[in-house]
């Protein structure tokens, strides 16, 4: 595009590795704040809409959340078939609860998020987002840390969401993608239960962390499905994985078959703008070196053996909305600097 068409005067700048940059044209700022954990910044940034950043991360943004959303919550949700208590570790901008609550069988959402602060700004500011989930009687935000949630709590759920900053060494989530947390949270799922998490970008140019996580969760979890959506505003492929005990179907034509019906029979006229049958198995089919890198992965992340080392992730991406290991949705931050930059 010429550079006479460019329309903003003001540019928020988004570290994407130390020699990349993602700058977002921005129309109004509405929120700037620091936290007790982090800096928070809620503006319009013109082609992609509302946008949410924490630590100069973007989170989510009003234009293509649902590219994030809809395959963090309904891939658990489509698998379990037919899920009623759910917890979201994360998700403070309300957009996994909004999603979830198009399922006729839920009952309870717990959103375990650490920064009050951000939630209540989403609650205000991003309401094209949480659509009033935030306020549903189903749903209850706990303010408190994640690990202490799953350790403390004697719940068991058919599906935990988790929406947490990636594990960078000094960062708020570096112990939340441990095979001693995925222990934990194995701990508080029902037997046929299903657990999904963001899992880092998958260019492995950027990162090795996408691979790692699922090594991670194949230490733990009998049945481990890595897979991925493309999401614009973030300018690389978000990786997932999902996990359970249980045999999981995710190609093939009795996956479409399944998911096709779910969707009918559960949500009902509720839309979805990305997921039927076809694109569900579409986000398991990951490109070649990723799954080769998978294979030959050998880091499990662990408490006792670390492996975080920020020279070994060069590219993370902190998600959703919050740093301390609570974050609320999104998952998304590839970063080397984490300061907020907002340039003229």
């Amino acid at each position: 595009m010429p550079g006479a068409q460019v329309k903003a005067d003001l540019w928020f700048s988004e570290y994407i590795t130390p020699f990349d940059v993602y700058q977002h044209g921005v129309r109004r700022v509405d929120v700037v704040e620091s936290t007790a954990y982090q800096d928070l910044v809620i503006a319009d940034i013109g082609t992609y809409g509302k946008a949410l950043f924490l630590d100069g991360k973007l989170q989510c943004t009003s234009g293509d959340e649902a590219l994030y959303h809809e395959p963090l919550c309904h891939v658990p949700c489509l698998l379990h078939g037919s899920p009623k208590n759910v917890l979201i570790l994360g998700g403070g901008d309300g957009g996994a609860a909004r999603e979830l609550l198009k399922w006729d069988t839920i009952q309870r959402i717990d959103i375990v998020d650490i920064d009050d602060q951000v939630i209540q700004a989403c609650k205000k500011h991003l309401s094209v987002i949480h659509h009033g989930s935030l306020h549903d009687p189903r749903v209850k935000v706990h303010a408190t840390d994640a690990w202490a949630f799953v350790q403390k709590s004697t719940d068991q759920y058919d599906v935990i969401l988790s929406d947490l900053t990636d594990p960078l060494e000094h960062g708020p989530s570096l112990a939340l993608f441990t095979r001693e947390f995925f222990l934990a949270v194995k701990g508080r799922l029902h037997h046929d239960g299903v657990f999904v998490t963001q899992a880092g970008p998958t260019s492995l140019n950027e990162s090795p962390m996408h691979p790692r996580i699922v090594k991670t969760l194949q230490a733990v979890f009998a049945s481990v499905y890595p897979f991925q959506a493309f999401i614009p505003s973030y300018g690389s492929p978000q990786g997932f994985a999902v996990a359970s005990d249980k045999p999981l179907v995710v190609h093939g034509d009795a996956a479409v078959e399944a998911v096709e019906r779910l969707i009918t029979e559960r949500l009902g006229e509720a839309a979805l703008r990305t997921l039927d049958g076809i694109s569900f198995t579409g986000l398991f089919c990951l490109p070649k070196d990723v799954r080769e890198q998978i294979k030959r992965e050998k880091i499990v992340y662990s408490l006792k053996q670390g492996g975080f080392a920020p020279d070994t992730l060069p590219g993370a991406r902190a998600n959703d909305d919050d740093d301390d290991g609570n974050d609320d949705g999104n998952d998304r931050n590839k970063a080397v600097d984490s300061s907020v930059s907002l340039n003229r």
